[in-house]
């Protein structure tokens, strides 16, 4: 019997690590948070994309009142690691889906709902009233690098004319 003993064991030790993981995600996604500002005002209820400059799946994330955001890839928070084009929209007038949480994976239904719907329509509409100039959004200048670890990015926007 003492000879099952350590093949139980590796057994046992087998099924946790597969149950508990090794280590949480993916190993090309670093964190990302910060806070965007407009004209040194907190932005809020912007939403926030990094899109990898080589292709790749985008992260996003969502504003709170004080302009603090964390991006969300797929089901890690985060984005992946590489240079990246940042695009900052003001999502109040876009219509969001009901109960829409804070956190959304970028493979939840919802959110290929909300980025599709109307948008021509709503793209219109909102880039007459977005404070947020272009150049940060429809026409985005930001690169912004995402590097292994954690990664504080702020987002300091200007309108134009503003010095």
């Amino acid at each position: 019997m003492t000879s099952m003993r350590p093949v139980l064991l590796l057994a046992c030790a087998s099924a946790a690590f597969l149950l508990c993981g090794c280590g949480g995600g993916y190993d090309n996604v670093a964190p990302v948070s910060g806070t965007v500002t407009l004209d040194g005002n907190p932005a809020a209820n912007v939403m926030v994309t990094f899109t990898p400059e080589g292709g790749g799946v985008a992260s996003s994330g969502i504003t709170d009142s004080k302009g603090k955001y964390e991006l969300i890839y797929i089901d890690a928070k985060g984005a992946q690691i590489g240079r990246h084009r940042v695009a900052v929209t003001t999502i109040s007038g876009m219509k969001a889906p009901e109960a829409l949480p804070s956190e959304i994976r970028s493979d939840d239904p919802r959110y290929a709902e909300m980025m599709n719907q109307d948008y021509a329509a709503q793209s219109a509409a909102q880039s007459k009233a977005d404070p947020i100039p272009a150049k940060y959004n429809t026409q985005t200048e930001l690169m912004k690098d995402v590097v292994k670890g954690s990664n504080e990015i702020n987002l300091e926007l200007t309108t134009d004319g503003a010095k």
